[in-house]
């Protein structure tokens, strides 16, 4: 037979038009999969514009009929189309010892895999290649890159499920007993009922839900797939707690994961009191998001040669420069 280009390939069967490929890369071994409306079929498979008769069978399911069929392995490798009456699809045939990873929740996002054949289908794309360690590059609109590292042996087929956990605690360092606030910037390509039981915390850490900007109104809980959304959680430190801590933040059964390290100590940071004084009740708020703001820039004022509270450490004009300073970079 001739030999086929090896180019990236679109599917060109989508639900609902009548004729749908199960995947759009087929691994040496793999059966072809074809659906059609039940009642139609059997499809024709052809390879450079020469018809390959091959043994189809059958299984109905509701109103429609999934149509397999196995390529014997001497078959070259490269593009092939699936047609019935004026529907067709196409995939690509694999040579052996490559791999194939199935990236799911793509949509609306770049991809970069360099040497490697990227393919859309339904819900997501198939990037195929010879076997071994791949890095793939994926960007979100809004979003800052993100990586991918995939190692997968010949012959294999693997997915993966992308989407975001961002983690942002209101402070990197809590006091023992007190408590602060712990953002989730989340994106995921299925619809969550609940992220109830995905906070993970260390032993005798509590946490419960709270409001945040961006966050929508109490009681709505499920994440909408698709969607950026945002969850909070007020989560409080234990008194006897001292040291570096992770708080992570799984989806189940998803594969998205974000956790972040947050330090416990008995002293604050300068910028981190200033950051987070409630000037209106005077009082040290970790809950409040990190911003040094002219009100509090004029109380920090009231501690040069002083000792600021929670710091154990007395205010420096070298102190207070550097807190002017980062005062103007936030406007």
């Amino acid at each position: 037979m001739k030999a086929a280009s090896l180019l990236a390939v679109a599917l060109l069967a989508f639900p609902g038009w009548g004729l749908e490929c199960s995947h759009p890369v087929l691994l040496p071994g793999e059966a072809v999969e074809v659906w059609l409306p039940a009642g139609e079929g059997p499809p024709e498979l052809t390879f450079c514009g020469e018809p390959f008769p091959v043994s189809w069978t059958s299984q109905p399911q509701g109103d429609k009929v999934l149509w397999q069929a196995h390529l014997p392995d001497h078959l070259p490798p490269g593009v092939w189309l699936v047609q019935h009456h004026s529907q067709c699809g196409s995939f690509f045939r694999a040579p052996p010892g490559w791999a194939v990873a199935e990236l799911v929740g793509l949509e609306g996002a770049s991809l970069t895999a360099p040497g490697l054949l990227v393919l859309s289908r339904p819900g997501g794309v198939e990037v195929t290649g010879p076997a071994g360690d791949w890095k793939l590059s994926y960007q979100f609109p809004g979003q800052e890159t993100r990586e991918l590292a995939v190692s997968l042996a010949p012959g294999e087929r693997r997915q993966f499920t992308l989407g975001y956990v961002d983690l942002h605690p209101s402070t990197p360092v809590a006091l023992p007993g007190h408590a602060f606030l712990l953002r989730a910037d989340i994106f995921s390509p299925v619809d969550l009922p609940s992220t109830a039981a995905a906070l993970v915390l260390p032993p005798g850490w509590g946490a419960q839900p709270a409001p945040c900007d961006g966050c929508p109104p109490a009681g709505l809980e499920p994440i909408p797939a698709g969607v950026p959304t945002a969850r909070a959680w007020l989560v409080q430190v234990p008194p006897g707690a001292l040291g570096t801590y992770s708080l992570a933040l799984e989806l189940a059964g998803m594969g998205l994961r974000g956790e972040v390290a947050v330090e416990v100590a008995t002293t604050l940071p300068v910028e981190v009191v200033v950051g987070h004084w409630d000037v209106r009740r005077d009082r040290l708020d970790l809950t409040l998001p990190p911003s040094i703001e002219y009100e509090q820039l004029l109380w920090a004022t009231t501690f040069v040669g002083r000792e600021l509270p929670f710091s154990g450490r007395v205010l420096t004009r070298g102190d207070l420069e550097r807190l002017a300073q980062l005062w103007q970079q936030a406007d």
